[in-house]
């Protein structure tokens, strides 16, 4: 029988369901998962949504008044904390809920099996519910005892399981099946056939709805791996501009009557830009996730949260780390002793000049000996100066310029002869 196949079932529980059984704290089903702010109830979800985005804006606040966004590092920290305070919470709280509803759905049809069983061998329906309450059944077991109280404390029957029914508000197909046990038990119907009935439809309900299950995972999982293709796609897109800077900064900065680049390429913008396309792509794909999987907009939350992280995690490691361009020009790189050699340098960090880094100068001849050493200071992402040498060789010419703690070297080598 289906009831002593159950029970040999062994029930181990570790940490996580431990917690879910604290988690599982049945109140008064009129205000079921509902938390009293100031006399108003709200539900348990939204309060702990709104809690956590009110710390993560707090901390936002924080992050913009002690300035950490103006350091890669620390931004990249601030949003990633902001999105975990004000997401994961509302996340684990959701993971437990299903988990509990979860348990409860693959647990009703042993409930129906188990009254259907009892009523047909002659037990009234109080004794039936009174056995029932006594069975592991899960967290419905609390559900089940709740009911069997309500009814031997006197109270009537189309009552008590109106109330017991509140408890379903999620389970769209236990409620279902619940007004027809209801509307049976008021028609004076046989209500054992009518649950032996019910619990061959709700397996064959549970083996469509894995049937359903496994063939829209294959399409989120479709739709999971075109996002990630946009974002690589996008991110590519971006660093093949880069040689574009390079190349307009030199345009921009020599003078000559060949300048290609009617309009500069504003590289912060399309940093923005990508972010924000890969931002909006993953809530997009997420909503046509939830609604695919469920038919409900707020069944994509957790593709939403998952989306998110992937599209942020891409963003702190490939779009947001800063484009430093650091380039030496000297001319002519065959000079006469004596002939002024001019040595010019460019800086820029996204295509926006570098200013106050400081800067270093040297020349080597071929002995590798220092012949000149100069230390500037880089203004305005440019510094410009002429030398004289006045012994013949191979020189090179070193720049190195230190900008956020990091060092960034160009070497030219040069011939001078008489």
């Amino acid at each position: 029988m289906i009831a002593n196949k159950y029970n040999r079932r062994i029930n181990q529980k570790g940490l996580i369901e431990r917690f879910i059984d604290q988690f599982f704290n049945i109140r008064d089903p009129l205000h079921y998962k509902e938390i009293n702010v100031f006399g108003s109830y709200i539900k348990e979800d939204k309060f702990v949504l709104y809690i956590s985005i009110l710390f993560a804006i707090i901390i936002g606040i924080f992050g913009l008044i002690f300035k950490l966004h103006e350091n890669y590092i620390t931004f990249s920290i601030l949003i990633l904390v902001i999105y975990f305070v004000g997401g994961v919470p509302y996340l684990f709280y959701k993971y437990i809920e299903s988990k509990i509803y979860e348990n409860i759905y693959n647990n009703y049809t042993y409930f129906l099996s188990y009254l259907s069983e009892s009523l047909a061998s002659g037990m009234t329906l109080l004794d039936a519910l009174s056995y029932l309450s006594a069975v592991d059944l899960g967290y419905l077991s609390i559900l089940v005892k709740k009911l069997y109280n309500w009814i031997a404390w006197g109270m009537p029957f189309e009552k008590a399981f109106t109330l017991f029914n509140m408890y379903f508000e999620d389970l769209p197909n236990i409620k279902m099946i619940n007004y027809v046990i209801l509307e049976t038990y008021k028609g004076g119907g046989d209500i054992s056939k009518v649950l032996k009935k019910l619990y061959n439809d709700l397996e064959s309900i549970k083996e469509l709805d894995g049937l359903k299950k496994a063939y829209v995972s294959q399409q989120i999982l479709v739709l999971y791996a075109i996002f990630v293709i946009f974002i690589g796609l996008s991110i590519s897109i971006l660093n093949t501009i880069k040689p574009l800077i390079v190349s307009q900064i030199s345009a921009s900065t020599v003078q000559t009557s060949f300048n290609f680049f009617s309009s500069s390429i504003d590289y912060p913008w399309l940093k923005f830009i990508t972010a924000l396309s890969i931002i909006l792509v993953g809530i997009s794909s997420s909503i046509v996730m939830g609604i695919a999987e469920s038919g409900k907009i707020r069944s994509s939350v957790k593709h939403l949260a998952i989306n998110n992280l992937i599209g942020l995690l891409s963003i702190i490691i490939f779009v947001l780390p800063s484009f430093v361009s650091f380039n030496l020009q000297v001319f002519p790189t065959n000079a006469y002793i004596y002939t002024p050699i001019n040595i010019q340098i460019y800086g820029y960090i996204d295509a926006q000049p570098i200013t106050n880094a400081p800067l270093a100068i040297y020349v080597i001849n071929s002995t590798g000996d220092y012949v000149y050493q100069n230390f500037q200071i880089l203004q305005n992402g440019y510094y410009s100066q002429s030398i004289t040498l006045n012994n013949t060789g191979t020189y090179i010419i070193e720049a190195i310029l230190d900008y956020n703690g990091k060092k960034y070297v160009q070497k030219q080598s040069i011939n001078v002869t008489i």
